[in-house]
């Protein structure tokens, strides 16, 4: 682990991984993964502002599998609140934690550069180490940070007993502004965290772990001391100080064997940084440098009587020439992952096939539509020395402004509301009405049957009308009264108050028990054939005609 507690930007596999994750936390874009350890992984992630504000920071969230460990949790946010309360510029700050669906999460500031391990990764590479001023930056940069987690309080203003636990070159970042900051304090001890260390158990890397500290005893602010007297020895050195094959044996050593003198690796090394380095790595705590604060002071003399201190923008200079390809790699991998999001929610927003219509559009729609409050200022007279219409409008300042309360689609076109709508609803309305009136008449009439053609319906009578008006009588024609065999007389219409054709017709049916052809089934016919009137129908023949 290197970058804020996981691994270095050296190794490509955090930013390479395939493994999909969310595009947002919280209020945070995430850009890329930039590093993977044992309960977190950390992205580079942006924040956005009004007028175009953003800001990069360093997202550290819980693994997915340890989303319901409760523990894990705990251990985050205990972090989370001792990294801010300490101020410093030499400890990466936690700016704010919070929760998510995914997680919980902690937000730092983003360091653009590597961390310790991933440039001496590089350095070594190629065939390169780095500068004793370089390292005496580093050093003392570092242990300043160091030493103001160490005086940390409480709200009482007691001191907390702050111990890193962790104070290795994997936590160690190097910026290209030349400062060197701590970060990750994930497993410190603390007077006031809410997850204790169970007994027995050991937290931390065991390459820099204390005597002390691997046999599990009680530990205070010497041990970082000591991780610190390791980093310096292997900075100076420029090897690692424990080479074993596995995790037991390098525990074996550390609690067992003195670290070596630096001059017995490299006599070249000055005297006076082997002798601060050798009393940092005491086997005996009360033998050791008491704080990072004295160590950091004697490494400062004898780094001077060496060669100097690098200046800030000479570090700088280093880690820019060292992984500024890898950085700018990263810069446009992020200009990549931007643009294609852009692209994908371009696809996915649905097109509309309406103009897009400005809020003053709006406003000038509805002033157009809201005929029935305002008064039309075309044609209307204006009074002498007045530019305003007669009959003055209503005063502004008499009623208050209406409020839009309604929900308005920009994208919809507004179309003002025409003024002929209402008219033709009516009119289709009664339309409608027209024709099915017609439509129920004409189903509700009876069929017409045509009427025989027979002798003895060769005169029609009238068709009484529902209307109580006398009915006119059949008259009997002249060609009938020259004939030699008198017909038989027409039948005249019963008067109001007799039974009616079809009364009889039924009398006819129930006493036969069937319907039988009659003589008056022919009259019967011609009844239903004729249109019915309040006015008396003609005959059928005219007896004053000159062709009788």
């Amino acid at each position: 682990m290197d970058l804020l507690g996981v691994r270095s930007m050296a190794s490509p596999s955090p930013e390479r991984s395939v493994t999909p994750y969310p595009e947002r936390i919280g209020r945070y874009e995430l850009l890329l993964p930039i590093g993977s350890g044992g309960m977190a992984t950390v992205f580079l992630a942006r924040a956005g502002g009004v007028g175009g504000f953003e800001r990069d920071v360093a997202l550290k969230i819980i693994h997915a599998h340890l989303r319901a460990d409760e523990d894990s949790k705990l251990h985050l946010i205990d972090e989370a609140r001792l990294a801010a309360r300490i101020r410093h510029p030499n400890v990466v700050p936690v700016t704010e934690v919070g929760d998510d669906p995914f997680g919980v999460y902690l937000v730092m500031d983003y360091i653009e550069g590597d961390s310790l391990a991933g440039i001496m990764r590089v350095t070594k590479g190629a065939s390169e180490r780095l500068p004793l001023r370089h390292v005496a930056r580093i050093l003392n940069d570092t242990l300043a940070g160091l030493h103001a987690a160490h005086e940390l309080c409480g709200e009482n203003g007691k001191p907390l007993g702050l111990v890193h636990r962790d104070y290795t070159p994997q936590n160690i970042l190097v910026g290209i502004d030349g400062i060197s900051r701590l970060s990750d304090f994930s497993v410190a001890k603390a007077g006031d965290r809410a997850v204790r260390t169970r007994t027995g158990l050991v937290k931390g890397k065991i390459a820099y772990m204390s005597p002390e500290q691997a046999r599990g005893h009680a530990i205070d602010r010497r041990c970082d001391v000591w991780a610190a007297g390791v980093v310096a020895w292997e900075l100076i050195a420029w090897r690692r100080l424990h080479k074993k094959v596995d995790a037991v044996s390098t525990l074996l050593s550390v609690v067992t064997e003195a670290p070596p003198r630096l001059r017995s690796v490299d006599p070249e090394i000055p005297a006076a940084l082997d002798d601060v380095v050798a009393r940092a790595l005491t086997m005996d705590v009360a033998d050791r440098i008491p704080s990072a604060l004295e160590l950091r002071r004697e490494l400062e003399a004898a780094f001077r009587d060496a060669g100097g201190i690098a200046e800030p923008h000479e570090v700088g200079e280093f880690v820019q020439r060292i992984v500024g390809a890898r950085l700018e790699e990263r810069r446009a991998r992020i200009a990549e992952v931007r643009k294609l999001r852009v692209r994908m929610e371009e696809i996915a927003r649905p097109s509309s096939p309406f103009p897009e219509v400005s809020p003053n559009d709006l406003v000038k729609a509805d002033e157009e539509s809201d005929s029935g409050e305002r008064t039309r200022q075309e044609g209307i007279p204006r009074a002498p020395g007045t530019t305003n219409p007669l009959p003055a409008p209503r005063s502004v300042e008499a009623e208050p402004p209406r409020a839009i309360t309604e929900t308005v689609d920009l994208g919809a076109r507004i179309v003002p509301p025409l003024r002929w709508k209402p008219y033709a609803a009516g009119a289709g309305g009664l339309l409608a009405l027209l024709i099915g009136i017609g439509i129920w008449r004409a189903a509700d009439a009876p069929a017409t049957e045509p009427m025989p053609e027979s002798e003895s319906n060769k005169v029609a009578t009238a068709i009484p009308s529902p209307a109580p008006q006398p009915v006119a009588k059949a008259v009997e024609t002249p060609s009938a009264a020259a004939s030699p065999d008198p017909p038989k007389a027409a039948p005249e219409a019963d008067p109001p108050a007799a039974q009616s054709e079809p009364a009889r017709t039924r009398a006819a049916r129930g006493r036969s028990g069937s319907r039988r052809p009659t003589a008056s089934m022919p009259e019967e016919n011609a009844k239903r054939a004729e249109p019915t009137s309040k006015a008396p129908t003609k005959l059928a023949r005219d007896p004053y005609s000159e062709n009788q």
